[in-house]
């Protein structure tokens, strides 16, 4: 287990919670010093390292600064071994033994290299134990966002691996994380869900911290009777040597909660409690949380000259805090400095070694590397005449075949353009026989049938008509294609704008010729029968969409019309029109469909098609 205590401006105390950390009395100590003993004598094995390691871990509380000398010590013995599991555990247990002395930055360079150990041997238990515990170290700095980052992700994992155990410790310290910043009903899930797992596992101790944090969650929202409840649980379920800074905690914060009710007897009674603990212990911070509290319970029974000389001691902790704060990090200034400082020297001195040494071994070489840059530069010159003449020789016959190449494509330019447009011309030829030849048709079906072959003529004419005045041979962009193709159609079938309204939403894309003349043909076709079938009194409209997506042309023609009886009826018919439509789009690898809810809506999906290159 261990705790750290934050001044709350009343009570100061949040317990935080690592599993398989005991608070045990001194004979650990003493057992410690025995291994240590013992393996002086001989080389230290691995289970030898296992037991000092959690003997350790067994006074990080009862004797926070000799658990710190300890860890050092089996790190740096560990150290020496390729014990990769054990490194990495003696790398976590040093920072937390860091931690519990309050050398946050020692302790979260601990941390940090536990984790990657712990991640190089895949260790996901140990992962998300050292993330638990260095978001308890960045939530003592007061980085907020890292350490819930940090508690989150070891939650996570720790539900993953389903481990019951911690995942209540790590909801316990999530929860009063979130109780210090005052997120009160979201610490409130929290700590109830760990209250409750630890009740399920039957273990008082960790039950006992979080009933700690749970009685200062009351006291914030105002329920003194329930704090009062969860202060007492706590100090039944966590014996006195076990950890004597959670009793001087508890016993402060009924004396807050008994203050706040207005039981003076009661609340004098525990805040001296909790106070000479505090003393006892020597823990600064809860000591000056609990003089604060006695000021001000001094105060309010108008025994002012009490009440000042609390006020005093609350004073001298504080500037006792700061100012050591303050010389840790001067401290920490100095070293880096100085490190730093040396580091610049030693640089110093390796660099005129070597400029020493270069300076010898240049004195030898000097004629040498003379006589050869001589012979090199001669050699060098001779080689770039000699190149030199190449390289005007191979320009002027690149120069040549480059004019040669250009002359080619400015060719075959002109001569697609040629082919283009006698393609449209020729179309157009075939446009205009086709409607001579209907004007000489009396029979309504025959004609109707060239009035739709010429249509279709003319949809190809458009491909070829762009290709000829665009820059681009080989493609066509298809939304100023569409615009056209219906704008012929309506002029085929003399309807306005203003009867039948057509809106599109078609993709920008350039298509290869093989892929628009079929496209284009089978756009023709379902506008053309959703202009002849769908809309008997010549109003309605049609949705046209063409999209791209995952590799797949999605096309659709949806009109609002008086629709069809069946899909499968004009699927199977004899219609010349949806024969050439499922020809086309089986030519594309596609897919269609028939939709007929409300008017009627045709789908194709084209597997097979190609973009301009």
């Amino acid at each position: 287990m261990t705790q750290n205590l934050y001044n709350t401006g009343k009570l100061s105390f949040l317990i935080l919670i690592f599993t398989n950390i005991w608070c045990i009395n001194t004979q650990a100590q003493t057992n410690i010093d025995s291994l240590f003993d013992s393996v002086n004598t001989h080389n230290l094995n691995h289970q030898e390292a296992l037991n000092l390691n959690d003997g350790i871990r067994g006074i990080f509380y009862s004797n926070p600064i000799q658990s710190l000398q300890y860890a050092k010590k089996l790190d740096s013995l560990i150290e020496k071994t390729t014990w990769t599991d054990i490194k990495a555990e003696t790398k976590n247990s040093l920072g937390l033994a860091y931690y519990v002395n309050e050398k946050y930055d020692e302790a979260i360079t601990n941390l940090l290299l536990a984790l990657r150990r712990y991640e190089y041997i895949n260790d996901e238990p140990k992962i998300a134990e050292v993330l638990n515990n260095l978001a308890s170290v960045y939530q003592v700095r007061k980085e907020i966002e890292t350490s819930i980052q940090y508690f989150k992700r070891s939650l996570e994992l720790f539900e993953k691996l389903n481990d019951t155990l911690w995942i209540a410790s790590v909801s316990g310290n999530l929860g009063g994380h979130l109780m210090e910043y005052d997120l009160l009903e979201e610490a409130d899930v929290q700590l109830s869900k760990a209250n409750k797992l630890f009740r399920t596992l039957n273990h008082n101790i960790y039950l006992g911290f979080t009933q700690l944090n749970q009685g200062s969650l009351k006291v914030k929202q105002g329920k003194q009777n329930e704090a009062i409840t969860f202060f007492n649980s706590c100090l039944s379920n966590v014996p006195y040597d076990v950890n004597p800074l959670i009793h001087a905690v508890a016993f402060t914060g009924l004396g807050q909660a008994f203050l706040d009710q207005g039981n003076m007897s009661e609340a004098k009674t525990n805040l001296l409690k909790g106070y000479a603990i505090s003393k006892k212990i020597k823990h600064k911070e809860q000591r000056k949380s609990a003089t604060e509290l006695l000021s001000r319970f001094y105060e309010a029974e108008r025994d002012y000259k009490s009440a000042l000389l609390y006020q005093r001691e609350w004073s001298t902790l504080q500037d006792s805090i700061l100012s050591a704060d303050q010389d840790e990090r001067l401290i920490n200034a100095l070293k880096a400095y100085e490190t730093e400082k040396k580091e610049q020297e030693i640089s110093l001195l390796s660099a005129e070694n070597e400029i020493k040494d270069l300076r010898i071994k240049n004195s030898n070489r000097n004629l040498i590397l003379s006589l050869l840059t001589l012979l090199a530069i001669s050699i060098a010159a001779f080689q770039f005449y000699r190149s030199r003449t190449k390289t005007r020789k191979l320009n002027a016959e690149l120069q040549g075949q480059k004019e040669t190449i250009s002359k080619a494509l400015v060719e075959k330019d002109i001569l697609l353009r040629e082919i283009h447009h006698r393609v449209k011309n020729n179309l157009q030829v075939i446009s205009s026989l086709l409607g001579i030849q209907s004007r000489k048709v009396k029979d309504d079906s025959a004609f109707e049938a060239l009035q739709e072959s010429r249509r279709r003529v003319q949809s190809m004419s458009l491909i070829h008509q762009d290709l000829y005045k665009k820059e681009n041979l080989t493609g066509i962009e298809i939304k100023g294609y569409f615009q056209k193709l219906v704008s012929g159609l309506f002029e085929t079938y003399n309807i306005s704008d203003k009867q039948i309204t057509i809106e599109a939403d078609i993709d920008d894309l350039v298509l290869d010729v093989d892929t628009v003349i079929p496209l284009g043909l089978v756009i023709n076709e379902l506008i053309s029968n959703a202009l002849k079938y769908a809309f008997p009194n010549k109003q309605g409209n049609i949705n046209v969409s063409l999209k791209e997506m995952d590799n797949e042309l999605h096309l659709s023609v949806k009109d609002d019309g008086i629709g069809i009886k069946s899909p499968d009826e004009v699927l199977t018919s004899d219609s010349y029109g949806y024969d050439l439509i499922n020809s086309l789009v089986d030519k594309l690898d596609g897919e269609l469909s028939i939709l007929c809810d409300v008017g009627t809506q045709v789908k194709a999906i084209f597997k097979d098609y190609k973009k301009a290159a």
